[in-house]
């Protein structure tokens, strides 16, 4: 949006001065940056000259003498123009976050990229908690929760990117080039991961298999099939090094009733310090449980329930 054309359109609601448009604008757009006073009278200045508004009176109440704005017919004409005219989309995408993956990865290593991709996505997951609330809160504004759900929606444009990109990272590294079966489609290989890597993958990515509670269907899925392999899982999560995978995986054996008390036993040996959500991609509280190192901010159910 310019700065004008919001004025031009506040303006239609009757004669203000600048700090009333700067109040206005700030009120609407909660989620903009807040209008410079500056801003406000240059582009007041720069409407004057072109026609679109003009000076309506002038005041003084307890203070210096305040000018008084009014659109013109010009600036109505204007406004309606902008208004009704197509944004076009951008050919040219510029996005900070994948330029400084891009460059962490060419100057450092992938891990740095890594390393940079988490954080951020944990700075976008916070941020989107923040709209979440005031969207939910009762003494927000229609304008405010407007402004909070376009936030959100490009947010989440945002870290579906950045997931994207965590998985390509991942598939760039070597050492996670294991658990792999080739298939034919069309005359050409394509490698694709095994039931037990899979269920590895998931259970250290459960945004990958579509929430914790599709993760746990797979799992006991898994473990109800002929391909179950409690050794091969063991060595498939100690290979990709990511500890929360033995600790969402003994927290899901036990409370999906799994018979596996050997691989509890192992899990809880590999189990690492610190605490993990049981679903990272979800924002709610829950019980952490000390046995597991989980926050289980996700109920499961076995699947008999």
């Amino acid at each position: 949006m310019t700065t004008g054309h919001v004025i031009l359109g506040f303006l239609t609601q009757g004669h203000q001065h600048g700090y009333d448009l700067k109040r206005r604008h700030d009120e609407v757009f909660p989620a903009a940056r807040p209008m410079a006073f500056g801003q406000v009278y240059a582009a007041l200045e720069r409407m004057r000259k072109r026609g679109h508004v003009e000076v309506a009176a002038t005041e003084q109440v307890d203070g210096p003498e305040r000018t008084l704005f009014s659109i013109t017919a010009g600036g109505e004409t204007e406004l309606a123009s902008w208004r009704d005219t197509i944004e076009d989309p951008s050919p040219n995408v510029a996005n900070p976050l994948a330029t400084k993956a891009t460059i962490a990865l060419l100057t450092e290593s992938e891990e740095a990229a890594r390393r940079y991709l988490t954080r951020q996505r944990a700075a976008h997951l916070d941020r989107m908690r923040h709209y979440t609330r005031i969207k939910t809160d009762p003494d927000s504004s229609m304008t405010m929760v407007l402004a909070a759900d376009y936030a959100i929606a490009h947010l989440d444009a945002d870290l579906r990117g950045l997931e994207s990109a965590m998985t390509r990272l991942h598939s760039l590294d070597p050492s996670r080039h294991f658990g792999l079966v080739p298939v034919w489609r069309g005359g050409q290989r394509i490698d694709v991961t095994d039931p037990s890597r899979t269920v590895i993958d998931v259970l250290a990515h459960p945004t990958w298999g579509g929430g914790i509670r599709q993760v746990a269907e797979m799992v006991s899925e898994y473990f109800e099939g002929d391909h179950r392999d409690d050794s091969l899982l063991v060595e498939y999560g100690a290979r990709l090094g990511i500890g929360a995978v033995f600790k969402r995986l003994g927290f899901l054996i036990e409370e999906l009733g799994i018979d596996a008390p050997k691989l509890v036993e192992r899990c809880l040996a590999r189990r690492t310090a610190g605490v993990n959500d049981l679903d990272p991609s979800v924002d709610a509280e829950g019980p952490t449980l000390s046995r597991w190192g989980i926050r289980v901010n996700v109920r499961v159910r076995r699947t008999a329930e």
